[in-house]
């Protein structure tokens, strides 16, 4: 859902590409939520690499988004972090499986932060493709404003 609502914030895309993120996105998730609950090293690791190959299939098409002109120097930056949130869920499994964190950590802290910021991120482009939007909106209306009064003057029969 987070990434169909940034691509309509942030991006021009085709409705069968933004498909094939969101069904790539979920994938991943569903494979990562089952990994806790895998019953052995080997389901596991089959888990771990659908849920890494599902991750690298919406990153690739994520990079190839169109982002809206004049609205990619924002865009880019929101689109970059949430690339780089997305490679963190794996690699957060990883360190727990390394022991270096608890389950609980893992699942409280970490994930949750990780979601936190996917979150902040998604408002972060929302606000901004509005605002940019009214701001773009706005200018419009002030230069057409501008023109009507510059070409009314010019045609006053009076002067």
């Amino acid at each position: 859902m987070q990434w169909r609502s940034f691509a309509q914030a942030c991006c021009e895309v085709a409705p069968g590409k933004m498909r094939r993120m969101v069904a790539s996105a979920v994938v991943a998730q569903l494979a990562g939520a089952l990994m806790p609950a895998a019953p052995d090293r080997f389901f596991w690791t089959g888990l771990f690499a659908v849920a890494s190959a599902a991750s690298c299939a919406m990153i690739c098409l994520a990079v190839e988004l169109q982002l809206r002109k004049g609205f990619e120097y924002l865009a880019r930056p929101l689109l970059r972090g949430k690339l780089v949130l997305w490679t963190l869920y794996p690699i957060a499994r990883s360190v727990r499986l390394m022991g270096w964190i608890g389950t609980q950590t893992e699942q409280v802290l970490v994930l949750s932060a990780l979601d936190f910021c996917m979150v902040l991120l998604l408002l972060t482009a929302i606000l901004a493709s509005h605002m940019h939007t009214f701001f773009r909106q706005a200018q419009t209306v002030v230069a057409h404003v501008h023109l009507n009064t510059v070409g009314a003057q010019h045609a006053n029969p009076t002067e």
